[in-house]
Formats: structure tokens, sequence, C-alpha cells
């Protein structure tokens, strides 16, 4: 009888260390908003009101949002140290102003170079290329 009791108690002890241990990663870039700071070492400033930004969702591997006059969507994937990629994105066919176009294509660039991320400080995202170099640096938005 004393021992069943401790069998019990031992299976119920390393089922609930499975469980624990099956519990899903989570993905820190995933439901956040982020909005873009830095493109290739220089400040980003929103045009028109309009600021470069991404969102990206886990579920569906996919990623959104604005490269500051055109709206964008496409797949990303992220994997071990840090690797990123993002698929070809595609993208709505509006015209802005210069400096609002150019901060665009030089976005929509990076994005296409990214190997990596890092995430040197809570809210802060660096994209790097394949030489390590930061591209952009995207800050999240909280809303409260």
């Amino acid at each position: 009888m004393k021992i069943n009791k401790i069998l019990i108690s031992v299976l119920l002890i390393l089922s609930c260390l499975f469980f624990v241990g099956c519990k899903k990663q989570s993905d820190p870039l995933a439901d956040l908003f982020w909005h873009l700071t830095e493109l290739n070492g220089n400040p980003v400033v929103a045009v028109a009101g309009r600021e470069p930004n991404l969102t990206f969702q886990k579920e569906k591997s996919t990623v959104a949002g604005s490269g500051g006059v055109n709206r964008f969507s496409g797949q990303y994937t992220s994997g071990k140290n840090k690797a990123l990629s993002f698929s070809p994105l595609a993208a709505t066919q509006m015209a802005g102003l210069p400096q609002a176009m150019e901060t665009e294509d030089g976005f929509f660039k990076a994005l296409a170079q990214t190997q990596k991320y890092e995430l040197p400080e809570a809210g802060r995202l660096n994209l790097l290329d394949a030489y390590g170099n930061i591209i952009a640096v995207l800050e999240a938005v909280t809303y409260q």
C-alpha cells in the first residue's frame, strides 16, 4: 500500500515535469508593434506623420507593416542563434514624398538583407545583415 502511494507520487511528479517541459517557447518579436528609428546608422523621422513599422505574428509566421508610404506583408522565418529572414514582401504601389519614398526603399532593402536579429535591451530590435552589421533599429511601442 505504501509502495503504491510512493509510485503514484513519483508518476504524478514526472507527468507534471513533462507538461512543464512541453510549454511553447515565446517569440520575443511577436505581437509587438515595432517602429523604425534608425536605418543604416541614420535616424528615421516620420514624414507627414507616417512612420515605417512592422508587426510579427508568430502563429502564421507573418509580418506586416508600413514602409512609411506603402503597406506590406509577407512571411518571416526565425531560428536558432537569432536567425531571421523575410520572404519577398508584397506591398502596395502608392507614390509619396521623396524623403518618405527614400526611407521606405531603404527599409525594404534592409528587410531583404536581414540575416539575424539582436535585442540589446528591452523594447529595442536590431536587424543585422550577413556580416553582422546593424542595418536597422526598431523600437517596440507599448499601449497603456
